[in-house]
C-alpha cells in the first residue's frame, strides 16, 4: 500500500474512532439523562406516597373507608400541591417548577361509585358477607303481602264504594241496595256459621249491646302522638341537628310513600295503607352489602353508641331512613314508616284468620246496621285498623330489643280488637324467636331509597368527622372535597433538560 492510501485510511480510522466516541458519549448522557428522569420519578412516586398517608384517619377507623381530604384543614389544594414539591426537593438535587393535581376521582360521584367499592371491600374486610346472607334469607323476598290484584278483588266485594264513612257507618248519601251477602256473613259473625271458628266465641265477646268502633279510638291518636306511646323510658335523643347546607344530601327527601291512612274512612285509603310496604326486596337483594355495612357502623335507638365513641346524632340509621334533620324527627318519621312496612303484613295476616274476621264482622254489622250497602266496605276498613293497631305493638317490641319474624300468622297475633294502642300487656312479650331485630327492620326500610342512602352515610361521616373534640377531628372537613384517587403533574428541571412527569396515587 502506498503513502497516499495510508493516509487515507488512517484518516479513516480516525473518523470511525470520532463517531464511535461520540455516540458512546450521547449513550452515556442519554443513560445519565434517563437515570435522572428515573430518580425524578421515584421522587414523584414518593412524594404522591407520602400525601396518599395523609388520608383521613378518623373516617378510616371509624368508618374503613379511604378518603383524602383536599381541603387540608383549610388550606386547600395548594397545600397538598407544596408538600409534593418540598418533599421533592428534599429527597432530590433537582430544581422542581410547578406542581398541580389533576384527575381527581371524588368519594361521592356517580352516585357514590366510589363510596360502593370501598363499603364491598369493607364487608369483606369485617366479615360480614354472612350478614347479608342472613338479612336476603330471613325476609325471603316476601314483600308483597297484600298484591294490587287482591286489593282490586276486595274493591269488587264493596261494589266500588270509596266515600267518607262517618263513625255510625253512614255517609249522607242514598243508601241504595243492601249487601247481597249480609246474611251469611251474619251468620259468620254470630258464630253460626263452622267455617268462621267455634260457634259464639268472637261475634258474641262484645255482649248484646253494639259493638264500639275501633277506629273511633284509633283516630284520637295522631301518628306524633302514637310515636310518643311507642317511645322506650330509656331512649335518648340528642339535640343536635344536621347543618343541611353543608352536608351532600342538602337535606333533600324523596317521598317513598310509606305510610297508613289512619283515618280507615275510605277504600283508597285502605289500599294505599296495605301497599305501600311493598316492593323492596329486589333492592334489598341488590344492595346487600351496603345495608348490612350501614348496619354495623352506623349507631340506632335500640343499640347505643360504644363507649367512648362521639355522635353527634344518636339516630344514625333512622336519619339514614328519613333524611330528616334531628333525632326526634327521624324517630316520629321511622316510627310510622316501620307501622306501614307492618301494617300490609297484618292485614294479610288477618284476611286468612276467620276466627278474628268473625268479630271484624260483627263489628260491622253493627256500625252498618242503618246502611247494610256499606257493610263490606266497613268490614275492611275495621280489619284494616285492627291490623295497623297489631302493627303499632310490633312496633312497641321493636323498640325494646323484641325480634319479629317479616310475617305474621295466627299463633303470632297479640292485640285484642276492643283494646287498640294499648300497650301495657306487651310488657312481658318475647318476641319472635329467629325474627328480624330493630336494626334489620331499618336496612329493609333503607332499601327504599338506595339512591340517597349513600350520601346519608356521606352526611353522618362528615358531621361526625367535625367534631372538634374527638382524635382526629376537623372542623374545615367536608365530603365535598373527598377524593380517592388523584393525578400529579411535575415539572422538573434535570441537568440538560426539563422534563414534565405525571404520576397517579389512590385508594
Amino acid at each position: 500500500m502506498n503513502r497516499g492510501n495510508k493516509g487515507y485510511a488512517a484518516i479513516f480510522l480516525l473518523l470511525i474512532v470520532s463517531v464511535l466516541l461520540l455516540v458512546f458519549s450521547w449513550l452515556v448522557r442519554a443513560l445519565e439523562q434517563r437515570e435522572e428522569e428515573a430518580e425524578a420519578a421515584g421522587c414523584l412516586a414518593t412524594a404522591v406516597s407520602g400525601v396518599k398517608a395523609e388520608y383521613n384517619r378518623y373516617i378510616f377507623d371509624r368508618y374503613h373507608i379511604l378518603l383524602l381530604d383536599t381541603g387540608f384543614g383549610g388550606r386547600g389544594r395548594g397545600e397538598i400541591e407544596n408538600l409534593i414539591r418540598i418533599s421533592m426537593e428534599e429527597n432530590s438535587n433537582f430544581d422542581i417548577g410547578e406542581v398541580a393535581l389533576t384527575e381527581v376521582r371524588y368519594l361521592g360521584e356517580d352516585s357514590c361509585a366510589e363510596l360502593k367499592r370501598q363499603i364491598g371491600e369493607a364487608v369483606i374486610y369485617l366479615g360480614l358477607e354472612s350478614a347479608a346472607d342472613e338479612l336476603k334469607g330471613k325476609t325471603q323476598g316476601k314483600d308483597t303481602p297484600v298484591s294490587e290484584a287482591e286489593m282490586d278483588r276486595l274493591e269488587a266485594e264493596t261494589s266500588g264504594e270509596d266515600t267518607d264513612v262517618t263513625d255510625d257507618g253512614g255517609t249522607g248519601q242514598n243508601p241504595g241496595n243492601s249487601y247481597a251477602g249480609y246474611e251469611n256473613e251474619q251468620r259468620d259473625a254470630s258464630g253460626e256459621n263452622p267455617a268462621a271458628g267455634t260457634p259464639g266465641s268472637v261475634g258474641k265477646a262484645e255482649g248484646k249491646g253494639k259493638k264500639k268502633d275501633p277506629r273511633k279510638a284509633i283516630r284520637k291518636i295522631t301518628p306524633a302522638g302514637l310515636a310518643f306511646l311507642l317511645l322506650p323510658e330509656n331512649a335518648h335523643f340528642s339535640e343536635a341537628e344536621v347543618p343541611f347546607a353543608e352536608v351532600p344530601s342538602k337535606g333533600i327527601v324523596i317521598d317513598d310513600g310509606l305510610q297508613v291512612d289512619s283515618s280507615f274512612k275510605k277504600f283508597s285509603g285502605l289500599r294505599k295503607s296495605v301497599t305501600s310496604g311493598n316492593g323492596w326486596s329486589r333492592a334489598l337483594v341488590d344492595n346487600a352489602a351496603t345495608l348490612v355495612y350501614a348496619g354495623k357502623v352506623f349507631r340506632c335507638l335500640t343499640d347505643p353508641a360504644d363507649e367512648g365513641e362521639q355522635s353527634v346524632l344518636n339516630l344514625e340509621m333512622e336519619y339514614l331512613v328519613c333524611g330528616c334533620r334531628s333525632d326526634a324527627e327521624n324517630y316520629k318519621k321511622t316510627v310510622r314508616k316501620l307501622i306501614a312496612l307492618r301494617t300490609g303484613v297484618n292485614f294479610a295476616c288477618l284476611l286468612t284468620d276467620q276466627v278474628r274476621m268473625a268479630e271484624v264482622k260483627g263489628i260491622a254489622m253493627s256500625v252498618t246496621v242503618l246502611t247494610p250497602y256499606l257493610y263490606p266496605l266497613v268490614k275492611y276498613l275495621i280489619a284494616g285498623c285492627w291490623a295497623y293497631g297489631e302493627s303499632a305493638a310490633d312496633v312497641y317490641l321493636l323498640l325494646r330489643g323484641k325480634k319479629l319474624n317479616l310475617v305474621k300468622t295466627h299463633a303470632t297475633w297479640r292485640t285484642d280488637i276492643s283494646k287498640l294502642l294499648r300497650f301495657s300487656s306487651l310488657e312481658n312479650e318475647e318476641g319472635d324467636a329467629g325474627g328480624l331485630t330493630y336494626r334489620e327492620y331499618l336496612m329493609i326500610l333503607m332499601a327504599f331509597h338506595t339512591d340517597q342512602l349513600c350520601l346519608r352515610m356521606l352526611d353522618i361521616m362528615q358531621i361526625n368527622a367535625c367534631q372538634e373534640d374527638v382524635p382526629g377531628g376537623d372542623p374545615t372537613m367536608r365530603m365535598r372535597n373527598a377524593v380517592t384517587a388523584f393525578g400529579v403533574d411535575a415539572e422538573i428541571r434535570l441537568s440538560d433538560e426539563t422534563v414534565y412527569l405525571h404520576e397517579e396515587g389512590g385508594y
